[in-house]
């Protein structure tokens, strides 16, 4: 079908006429990282604009999409070569299509990538009008794992804002401007991070050296953990205030669940990356899991050669990751997939490299060092392969 210029005739979204979740909902969303939780809903509630999911588990698909619907969500995900706009029936006159065509309260459309670049620039496009999820607008699943980058938000205009921040395509590059816009990011630090540059790495590396020189590194404040963007300093209002309005939606939703974020937040949180990438673990007291002297003076033994010197051995009860990974690259390892959850051996070098072990088997899940930088990023070097801990 083909539709016209997108219009702002969705308006503002429609507000939840109970916040109350089911027991299953709140057993599903304990499955996502934290953060997600966080985002998914502020915006349920309004006070994020969009956000973008960035793993479901592939087994929980449909019901991540059932309670995006019961909260009234509409989303965007890709689909083999195809993207799918998931909306309410009112919602559909955003494209231009008559919500008469559809049958039920919801609607989904798929568009092939050329359409959909029309689409995002508000040209007329054609595309699939569905009245179910079927088979064919079955989501890319990450080597049978999860359905990453789901984008999300309350109204259809700012869905598309956020998808037209990411330039030129699904995977490429972010216009940071747009996309901190479209998030709901302070102002501060949106200039921040376009003045330092907008690939990120900079902004983040001066954020978390200042807190290393100002010694707040092991006391961050969690607000800093429930938030995706970099703060334009340790000190930053504006940041500390979204994150508590993150954290206290989830309260709205349902006390529980906001326990179990808060608690899954304050933890110790390794850089993996020069990026936003972190592996989230509890410290344990090695008396609380039965390891054998042997294998520890093993792990210690490899992460000191593979590692460098310093290198801190700590045993580490392992969370959920943001998103799974399984890749080698040479030498590197990085296998973050749900294998990697439980009790591991979290070895670090500051600046020169990260090793994960597992405790009872010695399976490596993450090994990486300096190298994996290359030149251009080795200049940020200190503030990664490093434990950062919320307070």
């Amino acid at each position: 079908m083909a539709g016209g210029k997108r219009t702002s005739r969705g308006g503002a979204a429609k507000s939840n006429s109970s916040k109350q979740l089911e027991p299953r909902d709140i057993s599903f969303l304990d499955t996502l990282h934290p953060r997600h939780v966080c985002w998914m809903l502020s915006v349920a509630a309004g006070l994020k604009p969009s956000a973008m999911i960035e793993s479901v588990d592939a087994a929980k698909w449909e019901h991540f999409v059932e309670l995006l619907e019961r909260l009234e969500l509409c989303f965007v995900y890709a689909s083999n070569e195809r993207v799918v706009v998931g909306l309410r029936k009112d919602q559909i006159g955003d494209f231009g299509e008559h919500e008469k065509a559809i049958v039920g309260e919801r609607a989904y459309l798929s568009f092939d990538n050329d359409n959909w670049q029309r689409a995002l620039r508000g040209e007329p496009a054609h595309f699939g009008v569905h009245n179910s999820l079927s088979v064919d607008l079955a989501p890319v699943v990450y080597k049978g794992m999860d359905v990453q980058d789901v984008y999300i938000s309350n109204q259809p205009a700012r869905l598309m804002d956020l998808s037209l921040s990411r330039q030129g395509g699904w995977r490429d590059e972010w216009d940071a401007k747009s996309a901190g816009k479209a998030l709901g990011y302070p102002s501060c630090c949106i200039d921040s991070y376009i003045k330092l540059g907008s690939n990120g790495v900079a902004p983040r590396h001066e954020f978390f050296m200042e807190a290393i020189e100002k010694g707040t590194d092991q006391s961050m404040p969690v607000e800093f953990w429930s938030i995706f963007h970099v703060p334009c300093s340790t000190s930053c209002g504006p940041s500390i205030e979204l994150g508590r309005a993150y954290i206290e939606a989830v309260r709205g939703y349902s006390n529980e669940l906001f326990n179990s974020v808060v608690r899954k937040l304050h933890c110790s949180h390794l850089a993996w990356s020069v990026s936003e990438r972190f592996q989230d673990y509890d410290t344990v007291p090695e008396g609380s899991c039965r390891v054998e002297p042997s294998r520890k003076q093993a792990v210690t033994e490899r992460a000191e050669k593979s590692l460098g010197s310093p290198v801190t051995i700590e045993l580490g009860l392992v969370k959920r990751p943001l998103l799974y990974i399984h890749e080698d690259q040479g030498q590197s390892i990085l296998h973050l997939t749900p294998k990697v959850i439980g009790p591991k051996w979290i070895c670090y070098s500051p600046g020169n490299g990260v090793l994960i072990q597992d405790v009872a088997t010695d399976e490596v899940f993450c090994f990486l060092t300096a190298n994996v930088l290359g030149d251009d990023l080795m200049g940020f070097r200190d503030s990664v392969f490093r434990v950062y801990r919320s307070s």
